[in-house]
């Protein structure tokens, strides 16, 4: 039997794992233009205040949960730090890249969590789990492809994938 609240952590892992995939391609173009001195003191400063926040938040609120949250929150503020930050060092427009990337990836997480968790949640054997872990793979997958990528994203998956080229007539029909 899982330990209390085992969803509970994996959930904030994951979402923790999110935020941190979104954001770490900037880090690679600091990388790459050489100016990661500023970026490393405004980043790293807010990445150190995960254990003195955890451990004075837990002093009041006694939730194991808590100190993954604020690892979810840290892991936010950083990301906009890095979009902040990034933009003093390189021409960066922050609106375009919350609205192309925080945006689509938020609404397609949204969606996948939430019919998966309607319809996929209550498996009580492995080939029922299974069937479901499938079933939620196609499903954000499809969801990916419908409402993640944009127009030039969605014609380059056509021209690689065969169900590409049939996911992108069916949505040329739609539009």
């Amino acid at each position: 039997i899982p330990p209390l609240q085992t969803d509970l952590f994996a959930v904030l892992v994951m979402v923790d794992a999110l935020f941190s995939a979104l954001t770490d391609p900037l880090w690679t173009a600091v990388q790459a233009i050489g100016k990661m001195k500023v970026y490393q003191i405004v980043v790293g400063g807010a990445s150190l205040m995960n254990l003195p926040l955890s451990y004075g938040l837990l002093l009041y609120v006694q939730e194991p949960w808590l100190p993954f949250a604020v690892g979810v929150g840290i892991s936010l503020l950083m990301g906009f730090l890095q979009m902040l930050t990034f933009r003093r060092l390189y021409p960066f427009n922050v609106q375009r890249y919350f609205t192309q990337v925080y945006i689509p990836v938020g609404i397609v997480s949204l969606l996948a969590w939430g019919i998966s968790y309607k319809f996929w949640s209550s498996a009580v054997s492995f080939w029922q789990l299974a069937g479901n872990s499938a079933a939620c793979v196609f499903l954000t997958c499809g969801l990916i492809f419908l409402l993640g990528l944009n127009k030039a994203e969605r014609q380059l998956v056509g021209r690689i994938l065969p169900v590409g080229k049939r996911m992108d007539k069916l949505n040329r029909k739609g539009a």
